[in-house]
């Protein structure tokens, strides 16, 4: 049972933003890192990296914890 009485399902949430991309604030970041005035090789280097590593998390860090 979660915290308001409703059963817990083996299920993801499907709505809202959730139906059209798995983690909307991660892809935020990603529009954040990207969308900038000026793209500098140092920015661009912050932004390829942080992209990695957010997708190294995600997929070997978090969605092993939620299974």
């Amino acid at each position: 049972m979660s915290m308001v009485g409703y059963p817990l399902g083996d299920k993801f949430s499907r709505r809202g933003l959730y139906s059209l991309c798995r983690h909307p604030i991660m892809l935020g970041f990603f529009i954040m890192f990207f969308s900038v005035p000026k793209m500098t090789y140092n920015h661009l280097f912050f932004s390829v990296n942080c992209t990695v590593y957010i997708l190294l998390a995600v997929n070997f860090l978090e969605e092993p914890d939620l299974r």
